[in-house]
């Protein structure tokens, strides 16, 4: 494996705020309506799921990239479309292959090691309480700066 620095990993510093989050159930981020798509659709910024990083060395068009965050989140939107709108006995596409794949890898790089209590510990109906209480990095800031650099790259246009 090549050596890497790591500034070269990351687009920004993690979050200095926290955020409470309630993890649960919620009518929102359904599969398959309207509101749906527009939740989802919402949670990317402007630009979409790229940023634009300025070239070494000038007269060099911006050089593309993505956030981890937002990789992830345009994934979940792949998965949930082609799940909504896939046919019987059809093959997975190879986009939703990467998704599932690129989905494991990250959340296996960074478990969430918290200790959730559980309903019915066998069966085919066991599953989690689904309701606590979360402190998390404050994505705002990941996203305000996405705003930034989308204004930045296409006033450059």
């Amino acid at each position: 494996m090549p050596q890497v620095r790591v500034d070269q990993l990351v687009w920004m510093r993690s979050a200095k705020k926290m955020v409470g989050m309630r993890i649960s159930n919620t009518v929102h981020y359904s599969l398959d309506t309207a509101e749906a798509a527009e939740e989802f659709s919402k949670l990317l910024p402007s630009g979409g799921h790229l940023i634009h990083l300025d070239p070494d060395k000038a007269n060099r068009e911006p050089e593309n990239h993505t956030v981890t965050l937002f990789h992830q989140l345009r994934c979940l939107d792949i998965i949930r479309q082609e799940y909504i709108g896939q046919e019987e006995n059809s093959t997975p596409s190879t986009m939703t292959h990467h998704c599932m794949n690129y989905l494991r890898q990250t959340i296996m790089c960074h478990p969430n090691l918290r200790l959730e209590s559980v309903r019915f510990p066998t069966g085919p109906k066991s599953t989690t309480t689904q309701i606590y209480d979360a402190v998390c990095d404050d994505w705002r800031e990941v996203y305000v700066a996405a705003e930034n650099n989308y204004k930045t790259y296409t006033a450059r246009r």
